[in-house]
């Protein structure tokens, strides 16, 4: 066995990143330092990962691929990124992304129900365009109704918005067959029945506290709060 490092692919908007900060503290005992160089590290929307981007190695830069032979590290990573100098498609990328970590550490998310995918990342275009990318509040806590219906009923901005969700999908679907590794669903690991959440835990048989996973991602943790609404 390489390490215990832990390769995350997913979709946008399907729980990567509380997956991510939970496996983190596990895997590497709590220690934050230098996970945010592992929490997308190709995604050029990042001043942090452009200042990094000095080489035209891509093996070794934004982020340096050979620590994860070396280094217990959970990395995140989005099914449409991979470094600016890479020479070939995403999919291509994560093949070799794979190669450096043990097959049965890699796992793969996606959202099963595609127009809850679309919500979802119809909000978080809408707090990037209210507020910006980096200023931490497109990752508060929402409800549907705080998106105004002026938004949803832009044309133009929700074909934006489901060609980039169903370009994402289309792309993490691929990566799934070509690694042959099966999809995590979010409904499943972040749903109202936690002992099949539970299960799928179990399923990636990654010597880790899965009780304390599963707890780290119930329901009552999520960011949309649409269901806590009252419908009159």
């Amino acid at each position: 066995m390489k390490n215990k490092s832990i390769l995350i692919i997913g979709t946008q908007r399907s729980g990567t990143t509380s997956l991510a900060f939970s496996l983190n503290e596990q895997i590497r005992g709590g220690k934050m330092s230098g996970f945010y160089s592992t929490r997308e590290p190709w995604n050029y929307n990042s001043p942090h990962v452009r200042e990094k981007d000095t080489s035209t190695d891509w093996t070794k830069t934004p982020y340096n691929l050979d620590l994860i032979e070396t280094t217990d590290v959970v990395i995140k990573t989005q099914s449409f990124q991979k470094p600016e100098h890479f020479p070939g498609t995403s999919v291509e990328f994560m093949e070799k992304l794979a190669e450096r970590f043990n097959k049965d550490r890699i796992i793969i998310l996606c959202r099963k129900d595609y127009d809850e995918h679309i919500i979802s990342y119809t909000n978080l275009r809408y707090k990037v365009y209210m507020h910006g990318y980096w200023t931490g509040l497109a990752g508060k806590p929402w409800k549907f109704t705080d998106i105004p219906q002026e938004y949803l009923n832009n044309k133009e901005e929700q074909s934006i918005i489901h060609r980039y969700v169903t370009e994402q999908r289309e792309l993490i679907f691929n990566i799934s067959d070509k690694l042959n590794i099966d999809i995590s669903w979010y409904e499943d690991l972040y749903g109202n029945d936690r002992e099949v959440s539970l299960d799928l835990i179990k399923s990636w048989n990654l010597d880790i506290d899965v009780d304390k996973v599963n707890e780290d991602l119930h329901p009552r943790h999520k960011l949309d709060k649409t269901q806590n609404q009252s419908i009159i």
